[in-house]
Formats: C-alpha cells, structure tokens, sequence
C-alpha cells in the first residue's frame, strides 16, 4: 500500500513538471527561425565596401546572378546580374538601405569575395573592415581584395557582364595562384590575425581594371576585364602602398606561398629553357651579437623540373644543369631583394620578417621587439638562393640533337 502511493505521487509529480514546463514553453518568446521561400532569397555572393568621393559616406554595393525563366519556350534559362548599392554613415546603415532596394531577402552567408577600394583602404581601414570580421551572419572565409586605383564598386561593375562574370574570374585567379606564384588570396581571418600581429604589416592582394583589347565572342562583352594588381599593404590601418605585380612574386618566394612557376633561362647557345619550380622553402637565419640583432639572411631552397628547350644542343652535362640553375637563382634573389628593398625604403615589415625572427629566437626577440619599428628599415638583409634541377620528364635529349 505504501509503495503504491510513492508510484502515484512520483507520477503526479511527473504531470505537473509537464505542465509546468509547457506552460514555461508558451511564456518564451519565439526564437526560432523565420522560414523564408528559396525563390524570396537573394543569395549574395561578392560585397564591395567605398568611401564615397562626394559625400564621405560609406557605399556598399552587392552583385549576383539570377536565374530567369525563359518562358516554357525549350530554351535554356537565362542568366542576369543583379547589382544594387546602399549608402551610409556606417557599413551597417548602408547595409540596410541596401536592402530597402531589393523585393527579396538579401542573404550574406554566402559571400564569396569582398573587395574595399582604394579610397576607404586609405582612410581608414579598420573602419571599413570591421563589419565583416563581427557579423555573425557571414562566414570568417571568404576572401578580400583591395580595388586598386579605384572604387571598388567601379571595379566591378565595370568588369561584369552575363558572359564574363566576375566571381568566376576571381575564382580563376585563385587557381592561377597554384601555377604562376604571383598572388596569393586572403581570407577575413587571415586578414584579422595580420591587423592584430604587432610589427607586421597586413599585405592583402590587390585588383584593378584592365581595357580588353581584340578579344573575339559572340555576346557583348565589357570594356574592361579584373586582373591582379600586386599586394597591397596597410600599415597602422591605413593604405600606404602596393607591391607591384612584378614583384609579387618575390613577396611568396620571402613568405613561403609559392608552390609552383614558370621561371624561363637561357642555355649555353643563348636559347630559352623553360624551367618549372615544384618546391620552394625558405627560412630566416638572424645574425646576433649578444642581444643585438646585426643582420638576417634568408635562405631559399628550390627544386625545378627542365619542361621545355628550344635548341637543339646537349644542356644535361652537369656543368650546363648548374648553369641553369645559377640562372634561375638569381631570376629568384633579384626579384626578392627588390620587395626587401621597397619595405625598408617606406619602412614597413611586409615580409613578415619579424614575425620568423620571434618564431625562431623567442628570447632573443623579447630585447628587440619594442625598438623593431626602428630596427627593420636598417637591417642588413641578404639573401641566398640554392636551386636543384632535377628531372627532364620524358626526354633527356632534345628533338633534333646528333650525338658526336
């Protein structure tokens, strides 16, 4: 009888909690998730963020492309771009009068490629940038550019059209970074962890116009085509320079990004070899007398493979191989020297010298960090390049050579 009451009060004390708990449950505000048709979404995949050059307000524009029905006629879909632009006194005001401009739900989880202009680069770039690393609706890998020599919103719409669409050009150009080493992307966390690294300047790559020329198609293209500008560099928050495209290269030779490129010499006979680098390391060796740093070479290990010659001659004797390789090491060293020598003239770390130095000397760097704003523009830096060519893929004797 007595275990028979406990059985009934534990139960009734089981309904209670029930209604207790739903009664909570119809007390809470709705949190969920308000559910929106597919067809109401406008999937945003590239942002543009300007200083206005009239107003001084902050402009941000957002592009994508839209499927259009073709009517039940047979024929395949047609593909629009749809581009609208907000104005504010913050990104996030001109956000939401950006919005006002749609007839549907401007959705940024999917933006692929944000790109800051010239002009808010160089105000202020943290003002301007803020947004996107604290908004909790974007994603911390999309990747960022800086619009060189332009507004960014310029640099776009000048650029897009149907058949030539931006997003698929800069995706292009990421891949291109596996091949020809002469960019590099960045994503928004990246770019957060170089603007909070002290003593190291944040190196983002830049974009500009190009006018097309003698391109043949069958649609309408744009005046102008998106092409790699070099990187650009911000030192304490603001634009101070760009490193030009020709020397980009050398910029991931120093920072260890370059995974392969094409690096054409000479032969003995003074025709071209075409010579592929597969492998590239570098490592920074500081040079210190008791707590001074005197200098710092940086020493750069690569591996080539011979993808083309266009003599007919015998370059494979070991003396030959070596001369191609002292060819293509100072290819190499003179093209990293010179970005070497473009950050200390404006005195700014944008190899990420510093940053290697406190990996590898950790104690050693505690004496030297507060004065390496000083420190860097007058170091002594050198540089030695070794170089390894070490296959010839199918053939080891060219089309056309006539042994002795």
């Amino acid at each position: 009888m007595y275990k028979g009451r406990v059985c009934f009060i534990k139960r009734l004390g089981l309904v209670w909690l029930c209604v207790f708990y739903l009664f909570l449950l119809g007390c809470q505000p709705n949190f969920a998730p308000q559910r929106t048709e597919i067809n109401q979404i406008e999937l945003v995949q590239l942002m543009t963020i300007d200083k206005c050059e009239k107003t001084g307000q902050i402009e941000v524009s957002v592009i994508s492309k839209v499927g259009k029905n073709s009517g039940g006629t047979g024929d395949s879909d047609k593909e629009t771009i749809n581009a609208i632009s907000g104005v504010g006194h913050t990104v996030f005001e001109a956000v939401r009068k950006l919005k006002s401009h749609s007839d549907k739900m401007i959705y940024f989880s999917h933006v692929e490629y944000f790109i800051i202009g010239e002009g808010a680069a160089a105000d202020s770039f943290e003002k301007y940038f803020d947004v996107i690393s604290r908004d909790p609706e974007l994603r911390l890998t999309p990747k960022v550019y800086i619009a060189k020599g332009c507004m960014a919103k310029d640099l776009v719409f000048d650029t897009v059209s149907p058949e030539k669409y931006i997003i698929d050009r800069l995706k292009t150009m990421g891949d291109d970074e596996k091949v020809l080493g002469v960019t590099s992307e960045v994503s928004i966390i990246e770019v957060m962890n170089m603007l909070v690294t002290p003593n190291v300047a944040t190196v983002i790559p830049a974009l500009e116009r190009k006018e097309i020329h003698d391109e043949k198609s069958s649609t309408k293209l744009p005046e102008y085509d998106v092409v790699t500008a070099g990187y650009a560099m911000i030192k304490n928050f603001k634009l101070c320079g760009y490193i030009d495209s020709s020397l980009s290269r050398g910029h991931n030779f120093i920072v260890g990004k370059l995974s392969s490129t094409p690096i054409s010499v000479k032969d003995f006979t003074g025709q071209y070899v075409a010579l592929e680098l597969i492998s590239a390391k570098t490592k920074v060796k500081g040079h210190f007398k008791g707590k001074r740093l005197t200098g710092v070479t940086i020493e750069t290990l690569v591996y080539s493979n011979v993808e083309e010659q266009h003599s007919s001659a015998n370059i494979f004797t070991e003396e030959s191989v070596v001369d191609l390789g002292d060819k293509q090491a100072k290819i190499i060293a003179e093209e990293m020297e010179k970005v070497i020598e473009l950050s200390q003239e404006i005195e700014i770390d944008c190899i990420e010298l510093g940053k290697r130095i406190r990996m590898r000397y950790p104690f050693k760097w505690d004496d030297i960090e507060k004065d390496w704003g000083e420190i860097y523009p007058q170091l002594d830096i050198k540089v030695d390049v070794t170089t390894n060519v070490i296959r010839t893929y199918e053939i080891n004797q060219p089309i056309g050579y006539e042994m002795d």
